[in-house]
């Protein structure tokens, strides 16, 4: 009864033990919320070097980085920029100014579940003359660049031409041409995307898909850089790979709000036939050489130092093997020496899985060789020297084997001469 009580109370002051809680690991937390409190005080610097010590302890630390890029923003007496939101109707790009004045929000606030809410509900609001000002004259900027990019690429195109010999001179296709040729995007149902597949959804650079919902009201991308979005029609939209990261696409139709992931990859790079070739050439195995040395000596005497040699042999064998553009080539030749003769005992090549013009699949053997009975008592497993072909047919159902070699053609083992004669008997 006593051991009873004693393993109860032992049970219980080890499941009342308090196993220590880290700090370390909210010291960013504490920090980020030290510096909001100074920055909406007004002391920029003493903020900035708080945040720079969460960025220390946390290089990801992404409210960290927003507010050290407004306090720099509020040094250089710039306005301070947000995330930029395409308007759901037009091809603007907005950038909402958030005032150096305005109290930012806690470290609470931005870890809640519904702080993402919240910033799409204010994205929905209307946006003032002042924002729409500063886009119109980013959107005037761009065109300009844009016509400046387009005017280059058209030099590049006629410099590119000029510069090939005219015995090999290419005909540039027009642009309504390739167009022709582009391969239509890929078609995505909204509502049965988002019930039947995996997120993220991967956009490769210059690919499109166009999604169809039910009366496209306005859509928001978080990263503008990686996917460009377009309204088709009423219920399509167009999204087309301009870069590799991840974003967000938020779209709003009859159903509601619906949140897409999407991630910009680099396209998939498919090789020509000649580099299929090469990278297959590439792949094959190198060809290897083999050497075998083996040697026997028998001496009879009464003692050590009168022995005398009765018999002495010794064999070589040289091996060569690799893969060729018709098939897995292997040979091998055995030289055996004995006490006064010096004979080639043994030598085989061929071809396994071969294939030469039309035919393939099939094995060629030359010189010595085993046939292959599975079982039969009337003809034995037998050396032959001559030749074998071996393939299947019907479909891989049915193997056969066609040779012809003569029987006793080489000698195997350390026989010595004479002792073995060789046979005028043929098998096919």
């Amino acid at each position: 009864m006593k051991k009873i009580i004693s393993l109860f109370l032992l049970i219980a002051f080890l499941s009342g033990q308090q196993y220590p809680l880290y700090a370390y690991t909210e010291i960013p937390y504490f920090l980020c919320e030290y510096a909001i409190k100074l920055y909406n005080e007004g002391d920029y610097d003493d903020a900035l070097h708080e945040f720079n010590k969460a960025i220390l302890i946390q290089s990801d630390n992404e409210l960290a980085m927003r507010y050290i890029r407004l306090i720099e923003g509020i040094k250089k007496n710039e306005p301070p920029q947000a995330v930029k939101i395409k308007a759901p109707f037009a091809q603007e790009t907005f950038e909402p100014v958030i005032e150096p004045a305005q109290e930012a929000p806690s470290v609470k606030e931005l870890k809640s579940k519904d702080a993402v809410s919240k910033a799409l509900e204010k994205a929905e609001h209307p946006i003032s003359s002042a924002s729409q000002k500063l886009a119109a004259t980013a959107k005037t900027e761009l065109q300009k660049k844009n016509k400046l990019i387009d005017k280059e690429l058209k030099q590049f195109e006629k410099s590119s031409v000029a510069s090939i010999p005219s015995s090999r001179a290419v005909k540039v296709p027009a642009k309504d041409a390739l167009k022709k040729e582009a391969l239509k995007p890929t078609l995505l149902i909204l509502e049965e995307y988002l019930s039947t597949a995996t997120q993220p959804l991967e956009i490769e650079l210059g690919e499109s898909i166009v999604f169809s919902g039910r009366n496209i009201q306005r859509f928001l991308v978080t990263e503008a850089n990686i996917i460009d979005a377009q309204k088709q029609g009423v219920d399509e939209l167009l999204l087309s790979g301009k870069n590799v990261g991840y974003t967000e696409l938020h779209i709003w139709d009859d159903r509601g709000r619906s949140t897409i992931e999407i991630f910009g990859v680099l396209p998939e790079i498919v090789n020509s036939y000649e580099e299929a070739q090469r990278l297959e050439a590439e792949k094959a195995g190198n060809f290897k050489l083999r050497y075998a040395f083996d040697w026997s000596s028998i001496e009879s005497g009464r003692r050590v130092a009168s022995f005398n040699r009765i018999s002495y042999s010794s064999s070589q064998g040289f091996g060569l093997a690799g893969d060729t553009p018709y098939g897995a080539f292997d040979s091998y030749a055995v030289v055996q020496r004995f006490k006064t003769s010096l004979e080639f005992t043994y030598y085989t090549a061929g071809l396994t899985n071969s294939r030469i013009g039309p035919f393939k699949g099939f094995d060629v053997r030359g010189f010595d060789f085993y046939p292959v009975f599975a079982s039969n008592l009337a003809v034995s497993n037998v050396a032959l020297r001559g030749a074998m072909v071996k393939a299947a047919m019907l479909n891989n159902k049915l193997d056969y084997s066609v040779y012809h070699g003569r029987e006793s053609g080489g000698s195997f083992g350390n026989i010595t001469p004479g002792v073995f004669t060789k046979n005028d008997l043929f098998l096919e």
